[in-house]
């Protein structure tokens, strides 16, 4: 992708939320992206679990204000979100907030770049360690992106690769 270009993919169903397998290669990070400004976190690869049955209770005047801000960035799915990302600069293994009701976990970053990582993820305990609670209800949606901002500097040649539910063989 030259910069300036993305790609995404969206899936819609009913999942419980078991485990996923996920593999990501990128040869390149968005160095100028900031992976904590939810503006601003323009991740090379990511995916995305929609829990679309689940919320947190912010209140009207905390849910006005983020679709306010949401007017002008786009609108995010409704409910919780976990999403695993090739971090810009973060350590692998870090697990943050960008919005509230999304919760980052960084699986590859720059030391990474040029090599192809995989991951295996139960996300029900992802979403206890996130939230601190078991999900009230199933995956509604997952979102498979990669993105290059305009002002990076060269191409990103990223891939995703998703296996959900996996199957116990």
């Amino acid at each position: 992708m030259p910069p300036g270009t993305g790609v995404s993919y969206r899936r819609v169903g009913r999942w419980e939320p078991a485990s996923a397998a996920l593999r990501f290669a990128a040869d390149n990070v968005n160095s100028l992206a900031n992976d904590y400004k939810p503006e601003e976190a323009i991740f090379p690869a990511s995916v995305t679990f929609v829990f679309g049955n689940d919320t947190l209770s912010l209140g009207w005047r905390r849910r006005f204000e983020i679709f306010m801000k949401q007017l002008g960035q786009g609108f995010t799915p409704s409910g919780i979100r976990l999403t695993y990302a090739w971090g810009n600069g973060l350590p692998v293994g870090s697990m943050y907030r960008l919005w509230e009701e999304e919760t980052v976990f960084v699986v590859a970053g720059p030391e990474e770049a040029g090599k192809t990582i995989s991951s295996a993820r139960r996300l029900g305990d992802d979403f206890r360690a996130a939230y601190g609670r078991p999900p009230h209800g199933r995956v509604t949606e997952i979102r498979v992106r990669a993105g290059r901002p305009y002002r990076e500097k060269g191409p990103l040649h990223a891939s995703v690769t998703v296996r959900f539910p996996v199957t116990q063989e």
